[in-house]
């Protein structure tokens, strides 16, 4: 069937297929929708990169999708929401960096989240995480900490939150975790040990450090 160059898409994938290619939606303007079927369990690095009219993306209810490789969805802009499968267990870097997505549900199998550039620029105003999950959760305020919370992985760039105290019981703020973060004032736990590089990249925010905090990495502050 012959398509319209400007012609916009709404595809589905056919059950039986196993896995999507790396960036195999590449810069596909036309692309507004996509069902990705049950026997999906793969897609590959970049595979959406700058698809950026996808507005929406449904796993089916029933996947078998295991990972979310580097990129997937980077410069979906449109990309709003997006519930993401049950399945899950790992996602990649820069997953969501430069999406539209407003929040963000970490589901109860993901084990691993590769957390550099993990949602840059994206319009995150809250992180959740299922409470059955045993590797990572959330604090009241949508930050995406590690289950024993020892772990800050990144705070949400759009909360509307002024000011942010970290968990008391946090020893390691990752990379990126504050980047672009438009907090005014943060504080920083009594007991925290590490800040990881470029924790603070292009915040403006007051940064208040504990006399505990034994390492800061190039470029953190």
């Amino acid at each position: 069937m012959f398509v319209e160059k400007f012609e916009e898409v709404d595809y589905e994938i056919p059950e039986g297929i196993v896995g999507i290619a790396g960036m195999a939606f590449y810069d596909n303007t036309r692309l507004n929708t996509i069902k990705i079927p049950s026997s999906m369990e793969h897609i590959g690095e970049y595979a959406f990169l700058s698809a950026y009219n996808l507005y929406d993306i449904e796993f089916h209810e029933n996947g078998k999708l295991r990972c979310l490789s580097d990129g997937v969805f980077q410069g979906c802009s449109k990309l709003k929401e997006i519930e993401l499968p049950e399945s899950l267990e790992s996602i990649g870097e820069c997953c969501f960096v430069s999406a539209g997505l407003t929040r963000l549900h970490i589901p109860e199998n993901v084990k691993v989240i590769h957390s550099y550039h993990f949602t840059r620029l994206a319009c995150i105003e809250a992180y959740s995480v299922d409470e059955d999950n045993p590797f990572y959760c959330n604090d009241e305020s949508g930050a995406l900490y590690s289950k024993d919370m020892k772990i800050l992985i990144v705070f949400p760039r759009e909360s509307a939150l002024t000011e942010y105290t970290v968990n008391q019981n946090c020893k390691i703020i990752r990379e990126n975790a504050f980047s672009g973060s438009k907090l005014e004032t943060i504080s920083l736990n009594y007991g925290l040990e590490k800040i990881e590089i470029s924790a603070f990249e292009f915040s403006k925010s007051n940064v208040y450090v504990s006399a505990t905090v034994n390492t800061v990495n190039s470029y953190a502050l």
